[in-house]
């Protein structure tokens, strides 16, 4: 969660942005007894500088739901345009955004009355583009194409087997997932609580200290067309809880996602030019070898790298060099991926089991790309570590 600024919201000028009435009925929701305790009046007309000095004034505590409530406007404010997409899909809100004098804080406020959750799971969701390492499995055996997305109570069942889970790691029983669509691909968001922590606090005035049990997002993406589970989570057991719960509700099997398979390799490099074929990989239109790492044969701390050329193919051949018949010497290839409409992403595989790429749409489509050339093993022997991990930095 970023970090929360009273101040970027607890401002004349941010509140004034915020129709009166609509301000009114936020703040009289539940707080009507803590602006009048501190001589700020709900009443009209409002008078922003006074609710600033309730807010903001040394040594009074601002009620904690009170300044959840002025995050989740503040944030839904800053992504305006993509919460007024949402909003206007919501039924609740549908006929309240008709007017098109609502300003972004407008919106937000509606939103957070009327459409409980709506911001809060739009933000997640954006969070969703900063997750950067996940661990990747894959499918043992065949997997249909059309698996549905869990809704309705098969969703509910998967987070009671969650909840089972997480109640022996000592994180609690609160869960909650967020399914949804991403092209090709299924989103899961987990929402769950960690180990209870203690952290000291300033309260009326005097160090104190309370317990919490602090929150956190998990984000689990299932691919049908390459029969791949990537999971970000800390902790091999959350991984694995979510390997076998979501291979159970997907396929039938707690074990249809192997935890010991499909390591890369970069074999296919032998082959020279045609490793790089992308035709039949939809979203790419060209893909580059500009580095390549290998261990020298007879020193194991030796490399050769060729790290800033725009071709290692060309430059091989054009220095007479070729590349090692042994492909377990490989350790890394760096790739220059042109997407559809000529954006660029750059992309890495380093063995035995980490991809990464630059962009959402790049890892899917990288992703896709290793499986159609080959670099993906078709079974564990290859393979060094049980499981894949696999580094997505998402832009």
């Amino acid at each position: 969660m970023a970090r929360f600024q009273l101040d970027r919201i607890a401002n004349p000028h941010t509140l004034s942005a915020v129709a009166p009435e609509l301000l009114r009925e936020l703040l009289r929701s539940r707080w009507e007894g803590f602006f009048a305790l501190h001589d700020a009046s709900l009443d009209p007309p409002l008078d922003c500088c006074a609710l600033t000095r309730a807010l903001l004034a040394p040594r009074i505590d601002v009620p904690a739901d009170l300044l959840d409530a002025l995050y989740v406007v503040g944030e839904g404010a800053d992504v305006g345009d993509t919460l007024r997409e949402a909003a206007v899909a919501h039924p609740a809100l549908a006929n309240a955004l008709s007017d098109e004098e609502l300003t972004d804080h407008d919106v937000a406020v509606l939103a957070y009355l009327r459409a409980p959750g709506l911001i809060e799971d739009l933000l997640v969701r954006r969070r969703l583009q900063a997750r950067k390492s996940f661990s990747v499995f894959a499918a043992v055996r065949a997997i249909e194409e059309h698996v549905p997305l869990l809704s309705g109570d098969d969703l509910r069942s998967l987070e009671l087997d969650f909840e089972s889970g997480f109640v022996v790691m000592h994180k609690g029983r609160e869960v909650r997932v967020i399914a949804f669509q991403a092209g090709d691909a299924q989103r899961y968001l987990v929402w769950h609580g960690e180990p209870f922590r203690r952290v000291p606090v300033v309260a009326k005035g005097r160090s104190s200290s309370v317990f919490v049990r602090p929150e956190t997002w998990d984000v689990v993406t299932f691919e049908p067309a390459t029969g791949q589970l990537r999971v970000n989570a800390r902790g091999v057991r959350v991984v694995d809880l979510y390997r076998r719960k979501l291979g159970l509700h997907l396929t039938g099997s707690e074990e249809t996602f192997s935890s010991s398979r499909a390591v890369y390799t970069l074999a296919p490099l032998l082959e020279g030019p045609r490793a790089l074929y992308c035709g039949d990989v939809p979203g790419l239109e060209d893909v580059a070898l500009v580095g390549i790492t290998w261990r020298c044969p007879n020193r194991m701390t030796g490399r050769a790298a060729f790290r800033d050329s725009e071709d290692v193919f060309g430059l091989l051949q054009a220095e007479g060099h070729a590349l090692p018949r042994d492909p377990s010497l490989f350790q890394t290839a760096r790739y220059r991926l042109t997407l559809d409409g000529g954006e660029e992403r750059a992309a890495e595989v380093r063995l035995p089991n980490v991809a990464q790429v630059m962009g959402d749409e790049g890892g899917s489509v990288f992703t896709r790309f290793l499986a159609a050339r080959g670099y993906v093993c078709s079974d564990g022997r290859e393979g060094g570590r049980a499981g894949v991990q696999q580094t997505l930095a998402f832009a």
